[in-house]
């Protein structure tokens, strides 16, 4: 009997110790709460065309980086580091129990990279920040329209068309609008004897486009001239940036033409001594 309870005992002694050594018991601390704030820009790019887009994000962390809700309304100030490139929704609530709130930035002409910093008003949260983009235009466009005008007849008939029409675009070949100051394209015809082009037009702040005029000239046979647009700072696809226009007698106009100086010959011979 003795024997059996000792044996029970080192049995008992035996597993309680291999217990003890072989098992680890963690601790972990669990955060009580938020600590910080954190900002996010979605999209991290925007058009730099003066518009309000809703990106700003804000969300209270706790210490571990991990989303938390406010256990109150936080009232969260808002800063740009570049108001010419652009200005944030000065402030924003995050509501009780929500774990994030949404603020606006507005845009300018100006492309740039700024800087947005949100601070909590009335807590001890830690600051947080993120950078947005602005992007202006990228490249040239360029049209001709209609590339087939009439040759005049005479010098009395020369005129100014605004055909040529130079238009800004983004990387996905949309329309961008032109920053501040405007955006200067110079123009070129390549054959002056058929027409020539106003030698520069500016794209005007906030627009994306300007129309510009082509002059042409009497000649007896019809030509042609490409016109070329170029920028400083943008791209230019000479498939984009360089048109031809055209010059030719419109049905009727090679005969009108004949006529009238035939006309003034016969005219001359009328009047002139026997």
């Amino acid at each position: 009997m003795h024997a059996s309870v000792s044996t029970l005992l080192i049995v008992l002694t035996i597993l309680c110790y291999s217990l003890t050594a072989k098992t680890t018991f963690a601790a972990t601390t669990i955060p009580s709460g938020p600590s910080k704030l954190q900002v996010y820009i979605s999209p991290p790019k925007v058009l730099a065309d003066n518009s309000v887009y809703e990106v700003v994000y804000v969300q209270p962390q706790d210490a571990n980086g991990n989303p938390a809700r406010a256990s109150e309304d936080v009232k969260v100030l808002l800063l740009s580091s570049k108001t010419d490139v652009g200005t944030v929704q000065p402030e924003v609530t995050i509501r009780k129990g929500e774990t994030y709130a949404v603020a606006k930035f507005s845009t300018t002409f100006v492309a740039g990279t700024t800087t947005i910093t949100a601070m909590a008003a009335d807590s001890g949260y830690a600051s947080g920040t993120a950078t947005i983009t602005t992007v202006g235009p990228s490249k040239l466009a360029f049209y001709a329209v209609p590339p087939v005008l009439p040759v005049p007849l005479s010098s009395a008939e020369e005129r100014e068309y605004p055909v040529i029409i130079v238009q800004l675009l983004d990387a996905n070949d949309n329309p961008a609008k032109a920053p501040k100051g405007g955006v200067e394209v110079m123009l070129y015809s390549s054959n002056t004897t058929v027409g020539t082009v106003t030698d520069k037009v500016v794209i005007k702040e906030g627009e994306d486009f300007a129309v510009a005029n082509a002059t042409f000239y009497p000649t007896y046979s019809p030509g042609s001239t490409t016109i070329v647009a170029a920028t400083s700072g943008l791209k230019s696809d000479p498939k984009e940036t360089q048109k031809t226009i055209t010059t030719m007698a419109i049905k009727g106009q090679s005969l009108l033409f004949m006529l009238l100086h035939r006309s003034f010959s016969q005219t001359v011979t009328l009047m002139s001594p026997l």
